[in-house]
């Protein structure tokens, strides 16, 4: 039912910039590896996720994620699109990124990807990212995701 709530909130979040702000906005479905540095919980595991994001420009993203492993995870970035192409659309992010179960940790994130559209609304992406959390117990934790998206 967790779950649940979150994709609901997530979606709900970017229905309300498409209809507020006009602006292009994305729902994404993920799946990929979390790999933490070390220390505490923190296991290799499996993540799967959700993120909705606004495309606030030509070449500018800002989207919000929550995924779900072993470690549970939520971040929020920017995604910077230099160089767009007809169907390749490579990216940079930055941002922040949380961890935790029980207790949480957090951290600034930056990461490279690529979208790759498949038409108008749907597209593939691909994305590796590290966050640097500042919990010296834990480390960097690096992800690697691949996912489908849908744009309205």
């Amino acid at each position: 039912m967790h779950r649940l709530r979150i994709l609901a909130v997530i979606i709900a979040a970017a229905c309300a910039m498409r209809l507020c702000a006009g602006v292009p906005v994305y729902v994404e479905a993920s799946a990929g590896a979390l790999m933490p540095g070390g220390g505490r919980d923190f296991r290799r595991s499996a993540l799967w996720s959700v993120r909705a994001g606004a495309s606030v420009s030509d070449w500018c993203n800002l989207e919000a994620e929550f995924g779900e492993g072993r470690v549970n995870a939520a971040s929020a970035r920017g995604l910077w699109r230099p160089i767009g192409y007809e169907q390749f659309d490579p990216f940079v992010s930055l941002g922040a990124a949380g961890f935790g179960n029980s207790s949480w940790c957090a951290g600034p994130e930056f990461g490279i990807g690529f979208f790759w559209y498949l038409g108008d609304r749907l597209s593939l992406r691909a994305d590796l990212r590290t966050a640097i959390v500042l919990d010296g117990a834990v480390g960097p934790v690096s992800s690697a995701l691949v996912g489908i998206g849908w744009t309205f």
